[in-house]
């Protein structure tokens, strides 16, 4: 007997949109911000992953109706669909960056040895809030990456020694090397632990690191280590993704 077709309408732009497909659950449209064939083909690789990560063993994922720069992702019932939305549009970039100066309250307190102006080669960024009521505090580091999400072989949720919620990461032999370098030539610096622009803590180097496992802490919860160590096993999105339309897959 043949199966019957999924069919899904949803209104994108003022317009109709009909998709049909197999399955059930909930379809997302997604815009990959490039048409080049080879950037969105690793797009469609990533999200696959991610959403394998989720638990999801065959993902469907594929080039919708024809577009340049389209996926269609259909969720089946039960995946948490906010976390899904947020996990395929997450670009989740971690830097390692040497902090020259901070944290200070406010970015004015932080540069006004520097007569307000960021000194070339820096950068500020806005430190981790423990609570929302806190004040972020800002940091000045160096342009130049340590290391960053391309250096990292693996991740898993992991426990600090104050049993909180942290990324154990595993290194690539390239990003080990590099590693005990930098470290080795910065000992008694901090080292800013950034995710999406945001300082999340600022360890200081003790000693010379030598090691493919290291572990990243920060005002991190739960959920937000599990999604972070998941994104960061997946490999970064090449370009970015944009939610286009959302629907729910029924069988007619």
């Amino acid at each position: 007997m043949m199966r019957p077709a999924l069919v899904a309408a949803a209104v994108v732009l003022g317009q109709a949109l009909l998709l049909s497909q197999t399955g059930s659950g909930t379809f997302l449209v997604l815009r990959v911000d490039s048409k080049q064939q080879d950037v969105v083909s690793q797009v469609q690789d990533v999200i696959k992953r991610r959403l394998q990560g989720m638990g999801i063993p065959n993902p469907v994922v594929t080039p919708h109706q024809g577009t340049a720069d389209q996926l269609y992702v259909l969720l089946p019932t039960g995946t948490d669909i906010a976390r899904a939305k947020r996990l395929l549009r997450s670009t989740s970039v971690l830097e390692f960056k040497l902090v020259a100066e901070g944290p200070a309250p406010d970015r004015q307190a932080l540069l006004a040895a520097h007569g307000g102006q960021v000194p070339a080669g820096m950068a500020v960024w806005p430190g981790a809030r423990a609570k929302t009521t806190d004040p972020p505090g800002f940091y000045l580091v160096r342009q130049a990456s340590v290391l960053s999400s391309s250096d990292i072989a693996n991740a898993r949720p992991a426990r600090d020694e104050m049993n909180l919620p942290a990324v154990a990461l595993v290194l690539n032999a390239e990003a080990v090397a590099k590693f005990a370098r930098a470290t080795g030539e910065n000992v008694g610096h901090e080292l800013a632990i950034i995710v999406d622009g945001v300082v999340q803590s600022a360890p200081r180097i003790q000693e010379r690191i030598a090691q493919a496992d290291i572990r990243i802490t920060g005002n991190f919860t739960q959920q937000e280590v599990t999604d972070l160590a998941l994104i960061l096993r997946a490999g970064a999105l090449p370009a970015a993704v944009t939610l286009v339309a959302e629907g729910a897959a029924k069988l007619p």
